[in-house]
């Protein structure tokens, strides 16, 4: 559920700043008319529809959207239209348990089996030997459960799976190794960070996203699919398998689930990634610290924190998720130097989608906020 942040080369990226003005637009209205212009060519480049949202200190929050939400009705997609962000949910879940830490009703080294139940002890591996932090770190061996053959497999036409029904697809899979001796990316790590904020708050997860992160931050378009109602239409997402675009619709098994649930809006993207690295709103700035301190090593040599990556750049620090479901791809993340924010998602899905949407714009947008900056 999560894809590689890419690299592009050098030459890609200086042909696309050879496209952009050659200074950085200083006011609201330039940043956000160069914004669209990006906007309007990776649709142009073969995304069905994208939403932008960057922040900088200067110009504050600035939107662009393009292409359409529906491609049968040709519905124009709008900065008020929701996607999937897929993984990026899981920052979102890593910030409330830290402000559990926080607030001293849990810590990082305690042990996850007390607040399990005992089958889930019993049939997944490492359970027993499990730490929070390891979870957040996805440091704790235990196996994906989205990787499992037979999830979404054995019930095709089943959609709402609870926490439960899904840490079920972990049982009795081998660990990938001992807890806290390794790395290796796990969705049932996320699962159970959202088992252990019910047991430990006495709510569902999804209230206690809402009632700690979506309501303070006055978010109006962020929900939690499956879990609570959503009221507008979710984007309709779109997969290039190779032979055409085929419609995803709503036939993501496992909706609503903390490691990839929440559909949103790129302006409540980045307002959230605000609230968490800038305002202070979310973590204090030792929380904050602590949540992106490097922990261990990533598949791709990426720094490993709390439920988010840290990445060195040209334009220094970077803290990021990314995510990716079929028809969907989304990335937030953070500058601490510049204090830029970039929030987005797409409801396309395949090889092109990635390219365009991970190498090509991501850099584009990246290079239009930062240029002559630093």
């Amino acid at each position: 559920m999560r894809t590689r942040l890419t690299l592009i080369s050098g030459l890609v990226l200086a042909v696309i700043l050879a496209t952009l003005p050659l200074a950085v637009p200083t006011r609201a209205a330039d940043l956000q008319a160069a914004l669209q212009r990006l906007a309007d060519d990776a649709v142009r480049e073969g995304l069905v529809g994208v939403s932008i949202a960057i922040y900088t200190p200067e110009a504050g929050i600035v939107l662009a959207a393009a292409g359409v939400s529906d491609k049968t009705t040709r519905t124009a997609l709008t900065t008020s239209d929701v996607g999937r962000i897929a993984s990026c949910s899981k920052v979102w879940v890593g910030a409330a348990v830290m402000q559990l830490i926080g607030e001293g009703t849990l810590a990082l080294d305690d042990p996850i089996a007390p607040f399990l139940g005992a089958d889930d002890r019993d049939h997944i591996a490492n359970a027993k030997t499990a730490t929070v932090g390891q979870l957040l770190s996805h440091t704790s061996g235990i196996f994906d459960y989205f990787n499992s053959d037979d999830f979404g497999m054995d019930d095709p036409n089943k959609m709402d799976f609870t926490l439960a029904e899904a840490l079920r697809y972990a049982w009795d899979k081998p660990a990938e190794f001992p807890a806290g001796t390794a790395y290796a990316y796990s969705n049932t790590n996320t699962v159970l960070l959202g088992v252990i904020l019910e047991k430990v708050t006495g709510q569902p997860y999804a209230q206690v996203l809402r009632s700690r992160i979506f309501t303070p931050l006055g978010l109006k378009h962020t929900y939690i699919e499956v879990f609570e109602p959503v009221p507008v239409r979710i984007a309709r997402g779109y997969e290039d398998e190779g032979d055409g675009l085929i419609e995803i619709g709503d036939s993501y098994q496992g909706g609503g689930l903390p490691d990839g649930g929440i559909v949103t809006t790129a302006e409540d993207m980045a307002l959230f990634m605000k609230a968490l690295f800038v305002d202070g709103t979310l973590l204090d700035a030792g929380l904050a610290t602590l949540m992106t301190t490097p922990v261990t090593e990533g598949e791709d040599g990426e720094q490993v924190g709390y439920h988010i990556f840290i990445s060195q750049t040209d334009h220094g620090l970077r803290y990021e998720h990314d995510g990716s479901l079929p028809g969907y791809l989304a990335v937030q993340m953070q500058y601490p130097k510049s204090g830029v924010i970039l929030a987005m998602w797409t409801n396309s899905g395949g090889e092109t989608a990635e390219t365009v949407f991970f190498d090509d714009l991501q850099a584009a947008v990246i290079a239009l906020v930062h240029e002559g900056a630093d």
